[in-house]
């Protein structure tokens, strides 16, 4: 019987982050409103901010409110709050209080992604850069540095950043990827590169 319940114990510690993410997953999907239109940014935003507290925790605990952090994460990220999406994507790519998953790392870096969220969108290209989880795609990576690299209020050090990884993969590109990444890039965000 010890046996079965140093098992169990194990478990729930190891994969407690797992289970909470799972089981606010469930909860919210049951009780998702009808309308998506329901949801307001509002919302979105309390629940973002509460996971950010509750992401700063340096307590004891703080295991247990990264997990909690990860489920109001969760709930932002649904109703498609950027910065959740982003944060949720760290999360499953570090395994921070839940199951490193790159998959699911991709996927939320890509919806953050998708709203102009320049850390996703870099953190996206070294992904696709070192061909973690993904086959190995510079011209995707070149894309995403490209839109980011065009984003205005960027620091200068992530400006920097963005440059210093074109400037090395851009020489083990042929020019018609270059050329298609740029193009791109162009349509994305409506302006030449």
């Amino acid at each position: 019987m010890y046996e079965f319940c140093s098992l169990i114990g194990r478990f729930q510690r190891r994969y407690h982050g797992v289970v909470m993410l799972t089981f606010a997953v469930i909860l919210l999907t049951i009780s998702m409103p009808v309308s998506a239109a329901a949801a307001t940014g509002d919302d979105a935003s309390r629940h973002y901010q509460t996971g950010l507290k509750l992401l700063g925790d340096q307590s004891e605990t703080a295991t247990r409110s990264i997990a909690t952090a990860n489920i109001w994460f969760a709930m932002a990220a649904m109703k498609g709050h950027g910065d959740a999406q982003f944060h949720l994507g760290v999360s499953f790519q570090n395994g921070r209080s839940v199951q490193k998953n790159i998959k699911t790392a991709i996927y939320f870096y890509q919806l953050a992604a998708m709203q102009h969220h320049t850390t996703a969108q870099y953190n996206l290209a070294v992904i696709y850069i070192n061909g973690t989880g993904v086959e190995r795609n510079y011209e995707a990576a070149l894309t995403l540095l490209l839109v980011a690299q065009a984003r205005t209020g960027l620091s200068k050090t992530g400006k920097a950043q963005i440059n210093n990884l074109i400037g090395k993969i851009q020489p083990q590109m042929r020019h018609a990827q270059v050329s298609r990444a740029e193009w791109n890039a162009a349509q994305i965000t409506g302006s030449k590169i």
